[in-house]
């Protein structure tokens, strides 16, 4: 049964701008998704659109398997203002080139798919940067109901997006997808991320993760994209705990 406490973490304001903001790009890359897979279709022969197709979504997990070793490094060495700034630049930009080749006509595949690539790449940067703020936007006490939050606002993103992306496609075109997509991206408002020490949410996922392992808790250093694979991928929650652990034995040789 719903209640106050079900979105206690929406009470904190940098957390709900970014909630809020997530929800709309999240909702306009997932218009994009669903108007890739169209355009690609009406690009190829019947006989070719199976492969072609496929060709989408491999073009897309290949940019993540790759940069998503060295997203979550980027994101503890960069500001993560000023990633999520050139992330969103980049982002706006694939989308509008998708646009422009709509518009445009081009009738062939290969733009797309590296257009598709490049938006992979761009987000597997900007995730872990976004992701890795939440903690830090919340107290310890709200950051489960923050993770739940985030959950629904994906999986919400995840049925909207493609709704509304084939209405549009219905109503003005594939081309409109693209244009709304990188309007969307615009509606992401960033926090100020808090000073996050051993005592903080950080330590929290962290001590969470490695008593799970039976290891008790630990405090270490903790790396952005390894924070959102364990919040976003509780499948991945095993690798997660390994890589702290591998830290923590590296930490005793030092």
């Amino acid at each position: 049964m719903l209640s106050r406490q079900s979105f206690v973490a929406l009470q904190h304001r940098n957390y709900r701008l970014i909630w809020i903001g997530l929800l709309v790009s999240f909702s306009g890359s997932m218009m994009q998704n669903a108007a890739l897979l169209w355009h690609v279709s009406l690009l190829v022969t019947p006989e070719r659109k199976g492969l072609a197709l496929g060709l989408v979504g491999l073009v897309r997990v290949v940019p993540i398997v790759v940069f998503s070793m060295i997203s979550g490094v980027v994101a503890d060495a960069w500001d993560r203002r000023r990633l999520m700034l050139f992330t969103q630049i980049g982002a706006t930009l694939v989308a509008l080139a998708l646009g422009a080749i709509a518009f445009r006509g081009v009738t062939v595949v290969w733009p797309i798919y590296v257009l598709a690539a490049l938006a992979s790449a761009v987000g597997a940067f900007d995730l872990p940067a976004r992701n890795a703020l939440v903690p830090s936007l919340v107290p310890r006490e709200h950051l489960p109901n923050a993770i739940s939050l985030n959950t629904i606002m994906f999986q919400t993103a995840s049925v909207v997006g493609p709704s509304l992306g084939g209405v549009l496609i219905a109503a003005s075109g594939v081309g409109w997808v693209y244009v709304a997509n990188a309007i969307s991206f615009g509606f992401v408002s960033s926090a100020d991320p808090l000073d996050v020490t051993c005592g903080g949410a950080f330590s929290f996922v962290m001590r969470f993760e490695l008593t799970f392992a039976g290891y008790g808790p630990y405090c270490a250093s903790l790396n952005s994209n390894l924070l959102y694979w364990t919040i976003s991928v509780p499948p991945l929650n095993t690798y997660s705990s390994s890589r702290l652990l591998f830290a923590r034995r590296s930490s005793r040789r030092s």
